[in-house]
């Protein structure tokens, strides 16, 4: 009874990943309370279900932007040899890329929220139209915005995400045997989860990001 227990429960890097991705979201709707309230004026005769509504309807987007960061890591991390449960070497140069990208997308949810104030939109398109002129982008983004206050925050909330993201390591204090069967079948179960998240939901139809922005103008509008 025992064995068939340990071949049931899932490996330690399941727990890891569960704890990360929800901590991840919290952070993301976190950002979204931000913008609503900083243009909470924009959503006079709006009804308080559409922007409930809203909001959630947003953790799809940020379920796909985690998926996207994620899941090359997730692969790498149920490798028997170098994945994080057994290498402390690989996690120690492969997190720290995971906790860049994590900032990053940090960093590009406060400045939309400026970018919306001044240009009545959400970054997309513009963002990689002009990575290949930094001069101007600094120019205006530095004569736009509090770049100093949000580089602050950014950091702050980079850093808390950071230090609570590396206690989840706990998880791997206690390192079962290997079983490659547990962690292949819960390995392709993750996988097809991630993929749910990534494409929003179990629709042939992959998320349309588009939709977002339809949606939140559509509201604002009407």
């Amino acid at each position: 009874m025992g064995k068939i227990k340990q071949i049931l429960l899932p490996p330690t890097i399941v727990y890891y990943w569960i704890a990360l991705i929800v901590w991840a979201l919290l952070f993301l709707a976190g950002f979204r309370l931000l913008f609503l309230f900083k243009y909470w004026p924009l959503t006079y005769g709006i009804t308080v279900s559409d922007i409930f509504l809203s909001f959630f309807y947003g953790v799809k987007f940020d379920s796909a932007v985690i998926g996207y960061i994620v899941l090359p890591f997730l692969l790498i991390s149920f490798w028997p040899l170098i994945g994080y449960e057994y290498s402390r070497l690989a996690g120690k140069i492969i997190q720290p890329i995971m906790y860049f990208l994590f900032s990053i997308a940090f960093l590009l949810s406060l400045i939309d929220m400026e970018y919306y104030g001044v240009y009545g939109d959400h970054l997309g398109v513009w963002l990689y139209t002009y990575l290949d002129s930094p001069g101007l982008v600094w120019y205006t983004v530095s004569r736009s915005f509090p770049v100093v206050w949000y580089l602050i925050g950014w950091v702050l909330i980079s850093g808390v995400f950071i230090f609570v993201a590396h206690r989840f390591n706990r998880f791997f204090k206690s390192r079962p045997g290997r079983n490659i069967i547990n962690h292949f079948a819960y390995l392709i179960l993750f996988l097809a989860l991630l993929v749910f998240g990534i494409r929003g939901g179990i629709s042939l139809a992959p998320l349309d990001w588009g939709d977002a922005s339809y949606r939140s103008e559509a509201r604002r509008v009407g």
